[in-house]
């Protein structure tokens, strides 16, 4: 073995760690706007990722040049070692772009407990109001087929909140608003979010969170992404 093809494997041996490293800079802050990048949407701004993406690709260029121009390598050396050090900063990539979605997914879950959140005083309260929930509603669907049954569970479920608001039971209103959360009923989960601030909040945060996270896992906004450069990374020139 040449000097050249020693330096080459040291190279290349030390480019898996210095990516790896990269993905474990992933605690760092927030970014800010890129310089002269168009103003996203909250959902479309993956700028967290982008910060760290950007280094790795300002590393994996100064690395391909002074690869490819150091005299000590032959061409082969440097050409197998060009390769390991593309394969190891696409791996780095894909390794942060996991992170940033797994950190992502644990907003969400953060952002539902605040939605679903029950003062511990009213938790075995609206347990039971419930399952009385659920069984007045199955109930009531029984009395019509298809579509009818439906509509009259969803009118047996507005007449328990107006009761509910009446007597101010706010067991028996959570529990009907979760319900209609974890159903998609849209207007009697509006009306409970108007009634709390502090519910009408988390729920906004837990949507946000939510949008985020289909964006980054869309596979079209994926490719849209890739394309005009806001995620992966470029293959120098110097590798071919």
């Amino acid at each position: 073995m040449t000097d050249g093809g020693t330096a080459g494997e040291a190279a290349a041996t030390s480019t898996a760690a210095s990516a790896g490293a990269a993905t474990a800079r992933f605690t760092g802050g927030d970014a800010g706007p890129a310089a002269g990048q168009t103003e996203l949407s909250p959902e479309q701004d993956h700028s967290r990722y982008r910060q760290l993406r950007d280094k790795l690709q300002a590393e994996l260029n100064t690395r391909a040049e002074k690869m490819a121009t150091d005299p000590d390598l032959d061409e082969g050396t440097r050409h197998r070692s060009l390769n390991d050090l593309w394969n190891a900063y696409t791996e780095g990539e894909m390794k942060i772009g996991q992170l940033y979605e797994k950190e992502l997914q644990g907003i969400v879950d953060e952002q539902e407990q605040k939605v679903f959140r029950i003062p511990p005083n009213l938790m075995d309260s609206v347990r039971s109001s419930y399952h009385m929930i659920e069984g007045e509603v199955d109930l009531a669907g029984l009395e019509g087929e298809g579509f009818e049954g439906i509509q009259a569970g969803h009118e047996k479920l507005e007449q328990m909140y107006d009761r509910a608001s009446r007597t101010q039971d706010r067991a028996l209103m959570l529990a009907i608003y979760q319900y209609a959360v974890e159903r998609g009923l849209h207007s009697l989960r509006d009306r409970h979010l108007s009634n709390s601030p502090e519910l009408s909040k988390a729920w906004e945060g837990f949507t946000a969170a939510r949008m985020k996270l289909d964006n980054w896992n869309s596979r079209e906004e994926n490719l849209i992404q890739r394309l005009d450069g806001r995620r992966g990374i470029v293959k120098p020139p110097v590798i071919r």
